[in-house]
């Protein structure tokens, strides 16, 4: 048998189709010439020839669909020899079933075979074996350098024969089994190298801001349905067995660091929202259940702004702790009046203490007493109320 060509090899359909020449040698004592018409002791007959010649009842039970080869005849012969020795050599197209063990695919190695056996004779009316040695390797002929495939490598092709039991009876039945690797180019390109950049791209995550909520949200996702996208299309050009293949251990482990990567971002969210909860409440305890914002949202809770809250507060306090005499009028200040008796006040109301201030501020109105009008007006000047702060705050 010669090998021609091997097309395709299926692992959805467990198949592999094989173009070869298939050759039988039988002897027939009824064919024995005695005296031969021509010095090459053999003859060729044509197909009309062959129909009335006994010819063995060979096929494939392993086969799925065959055809025969017309163009530009039916390629096929049949020689006979003067001692009653037979030739025959038909070429064929089959296509033939294999058991793949996908176990460690694309990793993997197949063996797949081409069985031979008669249909209707027994081994006690035939008996099947090769031509040559059983342990010699050329029983079935290819040549590497011609016979390429695009996913497997032939490494060898080996010749068995074996006795096959059916219910009708004992068969001689010839197999030649044929050794495929696997080229990794195609998975490498396409599989591997595509995955692992994503699980690279979603360690990307870890180096962004906490606070980059969108950013970290959206690559996770992003890379999780890559990743499940890349794995249906690659489970969809393998069949639906039933054990975990090589890629599939491959692809779901990548699929975990994927998926890990969005978990852990869910996990240090919520554990920062812990935390400031856990802070807030910390706060509140140490400062009598006032929360620290309080002061900047004075001016929406009180109704006011900023200098009339502080001014009211001023205000209630010196009411508390300063009385004025009744008979002592509010202090006016002229707008004419000296510019530094002025500042010195305000110095005095930022800087100094509550008997200080309170002080200067009875002074300073005795003093606008004594000075004359002018103009016919009188400007009132700041009380000694506005000016009286609690400690420690300053005058907005």
């Amino acid at each position: 048998m010669l090998i021609s060509s091997i097309s395709s090899m299926s692992e959805v359909d467990m198949d592999f189709t094989i173009d070869f020449y298939f050759r039988q040698f039988w002897t027939d004592p009824r064919l024995v010439i005695k005296k031969f018409p021509n010095k090459d002791e053999q003859i060729t007959v044509g197909q009309e020839m062959m129909e009335r010649i006994w010819m063995p009842d060979t096929f494939f039970p392993n086969e799925k669909k065959s055809f025969f080869h017309h163009a530009t005849t039916i390629n096929k012969f049949l020689r006979i020899r003067k001692d009653g020795r037979l030739y025959t050599s038909i070429r064929l197209t089959t296509t033939l079933a294999c058991e793949l063990d996908l176990s460690y695919f694309p990793l993997d190695y197949q063996n797949c075979s081409l069985e031979i056996e008669s249909y209707g004779y027994a081994t006690s009316d035939i008996k099947l074996h090769w031509k040559r040695d059983l342990s010699k390797a050329d029983q079935v002929e290819f040549d590497e350098k011609r016979l390429k495939l695009p996913q497997f490598k032939i490494l060898s092709a080996t010749a068995h024969s074996r006795m096959e039991g059916t219910g009708t009876g004992q068969y001689s039945r010839l197999s030649c089994e044929l050794k495929f690797s696997r080229r990794m180019g195609y998975y490498l390109i396409q599989i591997y190298i595509p995955s692992s950049l994503i699980v690279v791209i979603s360690w990307v995550s870890f180096w962004l801001s906490r606070e980059s909520t969108p950013a970290r949200v959206s690559l996770g996702v992003t890379t999780v349905l890559t990743m499940t996208t890349l794995m249906s299309s690659t489970n969809a050009q393998l069949p639906k067995v039933s054990y975990a293949k090589g890629i599939d251990v491959y692809l779901g482990t990548c699929f975990v660091m994927v998926f890990a990567s969005l978990l852990e971002y869910a996990t240090v969210g919520y554990s920062t929202k812990r935390l400031k909860m856990r802070a807030a409440a910390q706060h509140r305890q140490m400062h009598g259940g006032i929360p620290p914002t309080s002061v900047m949202t004075s001016q929406s809770h009180m109704g006011g702004s900023p200098s009339k809250t502080f001014q009211q507060i001023l205000g209630s306090n010196h009411s508390l702790h300063h009385h004025p005499p009744e008979h002592q009028p509010l202090t006016h200040r002229h707008p004419m009046g000296s510019p530094g008796r002025e500042g010195n006040a305000e110095r005095l109301a930022d800087h100094g203490s509550m008997h200080g201030r309170r002080g200067s501020l009875q002074v300073l109105g005795k003093r606008s007493f004594s000075r004359p009008r002018q103009h016919g007006h009188v400007q009132p000047s700041r009380s000694s109320a506005q000016w009286s702060c609690r400690p420690g705050i300053r005058r907005m």
